[in-house]
């Protein structure tokens, strides 16, 4: 650790001198990364890109302490729930076959799968379908996890449970949702979950250096590891069988931003199925010693990609690079601009957003929630900023009324509409 501390140290003083000016966004996003790998909270693989243009491509400390092997961007992962994203794609990609629909229910493929009639692939997707969540649940699945498992197996272990709720009237993740989403994909495409997947998704993209993951030999493949003072410990004891269509696919972040490339070309599925199936804006993972997150700014094309193997999770700071794109070099407009933005707003679900203008900045409240402020973006349309973890847009409609615009959300069930100023 201090070696690599010191050269860090060295490179980033070199870089700062060397550019005669303010650090360029890779130069910030890169001591930003090697800061929380001296804090031991970071090791693992980055990719970042902004307008189809890779910003930061890089591995960052030890895939392999035994071996001495680092982590490159072309160093394997283990992508834990990023394997979801997948499993959606797939079911989307029999829609569009008319193999399935998302209306179809689980009965039709499990013939007396209890409750079987009112479970839609839709509730599944989207975590409302009330089963009981294996992985999470069940105490002794930390110990059961460590032998194969058939996917009938794996399936077998909680079809049984008793719902917690009337599919569709509630949210609750459901890891055990995905993993029955494999077993239909089985049995719509006639073949294994890890073929499918390759047929239908690996190949179109050219995502060769990802796959199914059954603890089978896979070179550059990243050990994962925990944190115990300041030594990494190796902690990897699960059979990934269990976790089969719910986080068991390892990838690259080359790879996965040739999926962010497909989505935006619509290469596997169209603009319409995406947009059925959330757009896949963000997505996270994490198992002892492993975390993944993927988050999307398709309106900006951003992408950040983290694919770590140390135990802390990565998604506070995918978020945190994400808005250093996004605001990197942003100038805010100036007040008299921004108070015609300031009021009070309705959501379609008759939630009440206010929008004030404090010392020059822009301030969103909303009731049950904290104040964030809104952040100028860079080069995009007038009146762009990022709120929280979302781009908003305003714009004046036709009759005069200003409306708040999600661009990211366009063609998803939530709406691309955030909310319909009410005080003028």
């Amino acid at each position: 650790m201090a070696t690599i501390t010191v050269a860090l140290l060295i490179s980033c003083a070199l870089a700062l001198l060397g550019s005669c000016g303010p650090p360029t966004l890779s130069q910030k996003i890169d001591m930003y990364l090697w800061e929380k790998y001296d804090a031991l909270t970071f090791s693992g693989s980055v990719l970042v890109a902004l307008d189809g243009k890779i910003i930061l491509r890089k591995g960052y400390g030890m895939a392999d302490h035994e071996r001495g092997l680092l982590n490159t961007p072309e160093t394997k992962h283990r992508i834990c729930s990023i394997s979801k994203v997948f499993t959606s794609l797939a079911i989307m990609t029999l829609c569009e076959q008319g193999l399935v629909t998302l209306e179809d229910t689980v009965d039709r493929f499990y013939n007396g799968f209890p409750n079987g009639e009112s479970i839609t692939l839709r509730h599944l997707m989207d975590h409302t379908s009330g089963l009981y969540d294996i992985h999470n649940e069940d105490p002794a699945f930390d110990q059961v996890a460590r032998h194969a498992k058939s996917l009938d197996e794996l399936i077998a272990t909680f079809r049984d449970k008793p719902l917690k709720w009337i599919p569709g009237s509630a949210y609750g993740y459901s890891n055990s949702g995905y993993i029955l989403l494999a077993g239909i994909i089985e049995k719509a495409a006639g073949k294994s979950y890890g073929d499918y997947l390759r047929e239908a998704l690996f190949e179109p993209l050219d995502m060769y250096s990802s796959g199914d993951y059954r603890n089978q030999h896979v070179e550059d493949l990243a050990i994962a590891y925990i944190v115990r003072g300041d030594r990494p410990v190796k902690t990897d004891d699960y059979h990934w069988s269990n976790f089969t269509g719910s986080g068991s696919l390892y990838s690259t972040v080359d790879d996965l931003y040739r999926l962010h490339q497909g989505l935006m070309s619509e290469k596997v599925v169209s603009r319409e199925s995406l947009g059925k199936a959330g757009n896949f804006l963000a997505a996270f993972g994490h198992l002892p010693g492993l975390s993944s997150g993927m988050v999307r700014f398709p309106s900006q094309d951003l992408v950040v990609i983290l694919l770590g193997n140390f135990n802390d999770t990565v998604e506070g700071m995918c978020h945190e690079i994400a808005k250093m794109a996004l605001t990197h070099g942003a100038k805010a407009p100036e007040p008299h601009v921004l108070e015609q933005y300031a009021g009070t707003y309705e959501t379609p679900r008759g939630e009440t957003i206010v929008i004030e203008l404090r010392k020059g900045r822009l301030v969103a409240s909303m009731s049950g929630t904290s104040s964030q402020e809104l952040l100028a973006i860079g080069p995009g349309p007038e009146g762009s900023f990022l709120m929280g973890n979302v781009i908003v847009r305003f714009i004046e409609a036709e009759d005069g009324t200003m409306e708040i615009q999600m661009p990211d959300f366009e063609g998803t069930p939530t709406g691309s509409l955030g909310a319909i100023r009410v005080d003028r």
